[in-house]
């Protein structure tokens, strides 16, 4: 136990002082909070309301028509403002009023303008028709008691399944959110570990290494300190992003709309059990490629199995967010290469089973220590000895 303890200081040490640890730490704590101080100018930008301005004559109409219309939008709570008459060049859309002397109502036009679109034009058409009906009760004697009554909006509630992946879209984004972070630094953080043991190798240090440490241990050590500064990493960007939130109260209240205080520990434990159980598998993977490579110029090469392995994996959780009870999504979540990402979404959705999840679970733990062995094999026999990459269970002699 104590040249595992070791080893595994080693690893986190030389993993959290290593220049491209501190490095991607850094960018990484700069880009989340630039990207939490950006949210409140974008979200003003994506929620700019459409302008509008009314033109025509007599002055009397289109001084009543706007006031018609702020009135019917503010109601409606549509996303308009009516511009003044000095301000007719900034309209998005112009709304062109007349009315002869044997009309009864007037007649509108709509022309889109400067930064206008073809939707908010239909919606304004909509208001108009309802301005245009309004008139034509009002001339037919009806008093503005009534009028009002009519004109009154319904309150229709909607109502959808509570297993629809798609009835709350704050919840769908956050799963979109924490299927990517899973991907990325499950990927990242088992080329780390091909990266350290390719290194290794060619360094001759594992050579002295396993003179005096078990094969097993010398992984071990590797995938948990590599691990251990990942989650480090991981943690510290987490802690950024919280403290710019609670700097800038403009944030606040743009986050809450993906429900993030909502999230309990238990999915924040979650989380990180998926990514220990997802890194464990590649890690163990990536570990035995790398024993097999020679220099660790020649990773690039070597990854192209494991890393076609989890984009399949990562197609899979696609299609599983808007399908989640296709077979193939169900069958595909308890195999282990894809069991971090799909078994997270499935969690999540609230459509895993209990026999589903507990199946993933022993099959991802079974695998884990049998990818371990047969890491350990392939480690063992490539470090000293360069040949191509095999199962490492086809001559037991060798072992």
């Amino acid at each position: 136990m104590k040249p595992f303890a070791i080893l595994l200081r080693r690893d986190i040490l030389e993993g959290i002082r290593s220049r491209a640890f501190i490095a991607t730490t850094v960018v990484a704590i700069i880009l989340v909070a630039a990207m939490l101080v950006a949210l409140p100018f974008l979200g003003r930008i994506g929620q700019a309301p459409t302008s509008l301005v009314v033109t025509g004559q007599p002055n009397s109409l289109v001084s009543q028509t706007s006031r018609d219309l702020t009135s019917i939008l503010s109601n409606q709570k549509l996303p308009f403002v009516v511009l003044t008459q000095g301000r007719r060049e900034d309209a998005n859309l112009v709304v062109m009023v007349h009315q002869s002397p044997h009309q009864s109502v007037p007649d509108y036009r709509i022309r889109v303008a400067n930064g206008g679109t073809e939707t908010a034009a239909s919606i304004l058409e909509g208001v108009l028709q309802s301005l245009t009906r309004n008139d034509r009760l009002r001339q037919a004697g009806l008093s503005p008691t009534v009028l009002a009554q009519i004109s009154e909006p319904a309150v229709i509630p909607i109502t959808t399944p509570s297993n629809s992946t798609h009835s709350n879209l704050p919840a769908i984004s956050a799963i979109y959110a924490a299927m990517i972070f899973l991907f990325m630094t499950i990927l990242m953080y088992s080329q780390m570990v091909l990266m350290g043991v390719s290194s290794e190798k060619a360094s001759r240090v594992s050579e002295v290494l396993l003179t005096r440490v078990p094969t097993t241990s010398l992984l071990a050590a590797k995938l948990a300190g590599i691990g251990l500064a990942g989650l480090l990493q991981v943690m510290a960007v987490l802690v950024s992003a919280l403290l710019v939130s609670l700097i800038d109260p403009r944030i606040r209240p743009l986050v809450e709309r993906f429900h993030v205080e909502g999230i309990s520990p238990e999915s924040l434990a979650l989380l990180v059990l998926f990514f220990v159980l997802g890194f464990l598998i590649y890690g163990a993977i990536f570990a035995a490629v790398g024993a097999t490579i020679a220099r660790p110029e020649d990773a690039r090469n070597a990854v192209t199995l494991p890393m076609m392995m989890a984009m399949v994996g990562y197609g899979l959780a696609l299609v599983g967010i808007a399908s989640p009870h296709l077979l193939i999504i169900k069958i595909a979540s308890i195999l282990p290469p894809f069991f971090p990402l799909l078994m997270m979404e499935q969690v999540s959705l609230g459509v895993a089973t209990v026999w589903q999840w507990v199946l993933g679970l022993c099959l991802a733990l079974g695998s884990i220590w049998g990818l371990m062995q047969w890491a350990a094999i392939i480690y063992r026999k490539n470090l000293i000895v360069e040949q191509p990459f095999h199962l490492g269970l086809l001559n037991p002699r060798q072992r």
